[in-house]
């Protein structure tokens, strides 16, 4: 009987993975990318509120998440990650969550090693929808201590992260993120590779290590990535729009997809049908601010984020007008500040459980066709 009832609930808990795939990464998905610095709680739930399936937390790194403590507010249940004294001038905010994006947030890891890795999902997988592994990154500090784009030239160390964290984490998705190899063959091998490994679901960002950000993305070598694996690819590059994600679709049989720089510029390309990317940032830099106020995110990250939209969104006098209140000594503005600019009523820290409208969030339109953004691209 026991052991009739431990298959049970394996196969319960395989099931439930297999569906939040499904949910997370599979055909007509769209998700926002980990993007450093950027990828902070605030974006991350306006983009879940304009339809994202997926929201990528930024990168953290294994050694530092470890030295981390977890804290529940008892009000609004925002869940924390800190180092130092809780409420102390030594604390520091490492990684924040909350239930709204319970079933939608990804953490990404930046390790090279199983042991930590397995030990960093041990801590989050409880707050989260998905654990990945940053094995993209060109960056000298993660090449260095061989993370992120090292492990493509290390496959068995990217092939023992995910055996370890497939072993030991049963409840949540599994995946990990990459670039292209210079070499096609390589890449192919490489992704047959990981998923063999365990990788229940892989992010490509269609650029080489070398390839700068305002070089192309190279769509058309995503097929044969596509057609060499089983589990859901999803494609990352130069995505701003839904005719991007269809042109993506005809040349590689993709049907998962991940922005940045196109959520950057409009937070609302992840709306439904017709209606992705109607948005005028002016009015979505409003709702964010007012998510930004309510969770009390930091003003250097608020401002941070705020003008990485601007810098990709099209020009608007309003958003503008932020730019000399953010050129200030970032620890003398207030969110008040911002609303007198942005002409915008003043909001709260939240005070209770959070809820979309406590956000600002408390769009009906959006609740109009639920099922509108799992449909295919067509």
């Amino acid at each position: 009987m026991v052991l009739g009832w431990t298959r049970m609930v394996n196969v319960d808990k395989m099931n439930s993975v297999n569906s939040k795939i499904q949910q997370l990464y599979g055909p007509g998905m769209k998700s926002l990318a980990p993007m450093v610095r950027a990828g902070t709680m605030p974006l991350r739930l306006v983009c879940a509120r304009y339809g994202a399936d997926a929201v990528y937390a930024e990168e953290i790194i294994d050694h530092k998440m470890i030295k981390t403590k977890r804290h529940v507010e008892d009000t609004t249940g925002i869940v924390t990650y800190y180092t130092g004294e809780w409420g102390g001038k030594s604390e520091r905010k490492v990684f924040q969550t909350c239930h709204l994006e319970k079933d939608k947030v990804v953490f990404q890891v930046g390790t090279s090693d199983a042991t930590r890795a397995v030990k960093v999902a041990e801590m989050v997988s409880q707050d989260v929808a998905g654990f990945d592994v940053n094995m993209g990154c060109p960056k000298k500090f993660s090449v260095s201590g061989g993370m992120g784009a090292a492990l493509l030239q290390s496959p068995e160390v990217a092939e023992d992260i995910l055996k370890a964290l497939r072993r030991n984490i049963t409840d949540i998705p599994i995946t990990c993120k990459i670039r292209l190899m210079e070499d096609e063959k390589k890449s192919v091998e490489l992704i047959k590779r990981l998923e063999a490994a365990g990788a229940q679901a892989i992010g490509v960002h269609m650029r080489e290590i070398p390839t700068r950000p305002s070089e192309p993305a190279m769509w058309e070598r995503l097929k044969p990535l596509v057609d060499a694996v089983s589990v859901p690819v999803i494609a990352n590059g130069d995505l701003y729009s839904k005719s991007d994600m269809k042109k993506v679709m005809e040349k590689s049989g993709c049907s998962s997809f991940m922005f940045a720089r196109g959520a950057l510029a409009n937070p609302s390309v992840f709306l439904p049908g017709e209606s992705a990317g109607s948005v005028l940032l002016y009015d979505v830099l409003k709702q964010y601010m007012s998510c930004a106020s309510a969770v009390e995110n930091g003003m250097a990250n608020t401002a941070y984020t705020t003008l990485q939209m601007r810098r990709y969104a099209k020009s608007d006098r309003r958003v503008e007008a932020l730019v000399p209140l953010f050129q200030q000594n970032k620890s003398q503005i207030s969110y008040d500040d911002i609303f007198k600019v942005l002409d915008m009523e003043p909001v709260q820290k939240a005070a209770s459980t959070l809820t979309w409208e406590s956000l600002g969030l408390n769009l009906p339109t959006l609740d109009k066709e639920p099922n509108a953004k799992r449909q295919r691209v067509e």
